[in-house]
């Protein structure tokens, strides 16, 4: 979700460059194991001490595996259990047409967030009120924990069938991701779902090939930690 959530913060969310303090558009992350991404691009920006989010998941440590509200101001709600801040951005979508405030709220989830029913009632509730100041962006790398995702999750049709307005990307396409972030912004009296076509991993072979793409099943050495950088690099 890298290049997906670079695109949104340095440029499509308003003001630019975003910044929390300012959150005319805000940012929800549903999808809470993805957590360690978005740590990374604030010790970027310069909101975090890039060093502190080196204490990921330690005892006390504010970087939690998850998504937590109070221990991080630059979040607008937890996350974590699949579906609930999908439910969240539905409904802070709903207050901020209710308040007037021109705000967008984009709300990244993944395939394991479809599988939940908080997740679908939420989109019935995004489309009765024609939520147009609300766009999810699914992360459709096709795997989960336990397997590939293509056999519980139709995301384009379940989109559809819920009333969003669809459009598909390469989600590591930063001019393609541009240019769909933009014209998505004019779709009128509809919530918008961008399908980000993504690889788990993308850049290092051995998360690419896992079946989970790394999710807890890897463990790795400080020489393949080294090696993966090049990989990167490269």
């Amino acid at each position: 979700m890298i290049e997906i959530i670079t695109m949104l913060h340095c440029e499509v969310m308003q003001p630019q460059p975003y910044h929390p303090d300012h959150a005319q558009d805000i940012f929800i992350l549903s999808a809470g194991h993805k957590v360690p991404s978005l740590y990374a691009l604030w010790g970027v920006l310069g909101w975090v001490d890039p060093a502190d989010v080196l204490t990921l998941r330690q005892l006390g440590s504010p970087f939690q595996g998850h998504p937590s509200y109070p221990h991080q101001k630059w979040l607008h709600c937890s996350s974590g259990s699949l579906g609930i801040a999908a439910s969240v951005s539905v409904g802070m979508a709903l207050g901020r047409k209710q308040m007037g405030n021109r705000g967008r709220v984009y709300c990244l989830i993944g395939e394991g967030d479809l599988n939940e029913g908080i997740t679908l009632e939420s989109l019935r509730i995004a489309s009765h009120y024609k939520l147009d100041n609300l766009c999810f962006i699914l992360d459709f790398n096709q795997k989960m924990r336990d397997g590939e995702s293509k056999i519980m999750v139709k995301p384009k049709q379940e989109l559809e069938a819920f009333g969003l307005d669809i459009w598909t990307v390469d989600g590591h396409d930063f001019s393609a991701l541009s240019q769909t972030f933009k014209m998505s912004q004019s779709i009128i009296r509809k919530p918008v779902g961008i399908i980000a076509r993504t690889v788990k991993g993308k850049g290092v072979a051995a998360y690419e090939s896992d079946p989970s793409g790394g999710h807890g099943s890897l463990t790795i050495t400080d020489g393949d930690l080294q090696s993966f950088l090049e990989e990167l690099e490269a």
